[in-house]
């Protein structure tokens, strides 16, 4: 068998595979209480605000010979210290 039918083999069984788990996941995602509470809607924009910030702070170093490696060093750290602030006081 040739490189390409052993990748396409792999491929049809990886992808079986994550269907399967994909529709048990939904199945327990469906059958639990999904009600947004005010807690975790407040949270989720918590973490809108953080990466919105993040955003903007990689965006300011976005200059012409920017490493990309550097540039998500500059993310990592805005949201970092923001969850710090916030949830480590």
């Amino acid at each position: 068998m040739s490189f390409s039918g052993v990748f396409a083999k792999i491929l049809r069984i990886v992808q079986s595979e994550r269907m399967e788990i994909d529709t048990i996941h939904e199945q327990d995602v469906l059958s639990q209480d999904n009600e947004p509470t005010p807690s975790v809607l407040s949270k989720y924009r918590l973490a809108g605000h953080f990466c919105s910030t993040a955003i903007r702070s990689v965006l300011q170093q976005c200059l012409p010979g920017a490493n990309c490696r550097d540039l998500c060093v500059v993310g990592d750290e805005a949201i970092l210290s923001q969850v710090f602030s916030a949830f480590f006081k």
